[in-house]
């Protein structure tokens, strides 16, 4: 802490190590939005502290800055070290109709080759003309789905903009998962596809061509029809 907390324009900095890293020490001038975007911790560290000036009322003894902030989706804690990790940790364990559960973001969100991918593809879909050549197999798409997803009595909403398809369940119990159970029925048939929550999630690839299509919408029908099948939804009970 004492390397990283010199007033100043300065003062925003970070600091790790690890029983095999080396105590490293960043900092940089700048206020606390660019230091969090900036920060890269290695994942052998065991133990990171921020500081930021932004959020400090003075010297570190002061009581006033012994409180967490929150910056964004980011908490931070001041002029300590947190030792009821285990404790924060079980907060977010539970059943899963509980809701408690920490989801995490998208796998590649911030990341810089990640990043640099989608710029590169973007540059090969105007290049080859991409979208444009993809609209007749986002219509056969739409059209499959309309045609056998749609009508099936557990399906409350198809939602579709090109290529991302959203099929949202009629309402059940939490417990029963059916989200889930759809995903891992359409598994058995040879498609792996995801849920969020009760709404089955379809991103083909955009290379996918017309008979794997029908066979992903026909799997996707054929699991739903399976897991759904004698499980009253919400809807219906009332």
């Amino acid at each position: 802490m004492a390397a990283i907390s010199e007033r100043g324009s300065d003062a925003a900095g970070y600091c790790y190590r690890g029983p095999d890293v080396a105590l490293a020490i960043h900092k940089q001038r700048s206020g606390a939005s660019r230091l969090l975007d900036s920060i890269r911790v290695p994942a052998k560290a065991r133990q990171a502290l921020v500081h930021v000036r932004d959020y400090t009322k003075g010297h570190p003894s002061l009581e006033a800055n012994n409180h967490p902030i929150l910056h964004g989706s980011v908490v931070g804690i001041h002029n300590g070290i947190i030792k009821n990790d285990e404790e924060i940790f079980a907060e977010f364990l539970g059943p899963y109709e509980s809701g408690r559960a920490f989801f995490h973001g998208h796998t590649f969100t911030g990341n810089p080759l990640g990043c640099a991918a989608g710029v590169a593809s973007l540059d090969v879909f105007a290049q080859e003309r991409t979208l444009e050549r993809l609209q007749p197999k986002i219509a056969l798409l739409h059209d499959l789905l309309e045609r056998d997803v749609a009508p099936l009595p557990a399906v409350a909403e198809v939602r579709a903009r090109g290529f991302m398809v959203g099929i949202e369940l009629n309402a059940c119990a939490l417990h029963e998962r059916i989200g889930h159970q759809v995903t891992l029925a359409a598994r058995r048939r040879g498609a792996i596809i995801r849920p969020l929550g009760d709404v089955v999630v379809l991103m083909p690839p955009l290379s996918i061509d017309e008979a794997d299509l029908r066979r992903l919408v026909a799997i996707t029908g054929a699991a739903i029809d399976e897991a759904t099948s004698g499980v009253r939804s919400l809807a219906y009970a009332a």
